[in-house]
């Protein structure tokens, strides 16, 4: 008799730290998922151009960093970027990979890619043209590069 009395003590005694924990565990959950839930019907996706790249694998893994542009001039000054790439190259990997553009005009006849190695080393870097449907080459740091976009069509 006397251990129930003292459950009911420590209970009572710590009654508002348990109702606070029981409400985190209930209410802080439902939250997140409304939270969630409301973001992700604002964001929606449209995949506009399928985009391969061919690189050679090193001995060392390394980064590559490619950003869009629309013209020459919004490449060089660095703004108003269409989006922008970053992928790990493995030694093992294969010399292609592969990935999608998102939510940009399908009428583009072609982009500007500022490629680079290191986003910390802004010397580094090259700017390509590459014309939607056209392979496009190039060398940065005695590695070769090439680029494909095309139109996707789901």
């Amino acid at each position: 008799m006397e251990e129930l009395s003292a459950e009911r003590s420590w209970l009572h005694k710590n009654r508002r730290q348990v109702a606070v924990v029981a409400i985190m565990l209930i209410v802080f959950p439902s939250f997140i998922v409304i939270y969630n839930l409301s973001n992700d019907s604002d964001t929606q996706y449209e995949l506009s151009y399928s985009l391969t790249v061919w690189i050679l694998p090193l001995e060392d893994e390394f980064t590559v960093h490619l950003v869009f542009y629309s013209s020459q001039q919004n490449a060089e000054k660095q703004v108003n970027r269409l989006q922008g790439i970053q992928f790990e190259v493995q030694p093992s990997d294969d010399e292609e990979h592969s990935f999608f553009l998102i939510n940009l005009p399908e009428d583009l006849p072609g982009f500007w890619v500022r490629i680079g190695f290191d986003v910390h080393d802004v010397q580094s870097f090259v700017t390509l043209k590459v014309d939607v449907g056209q392979k496009a080459a190039t060398s940065l740091l005695g590695r070769e590069i090439s680029i494909l976009t095309q139109p996707y069509h789901g």
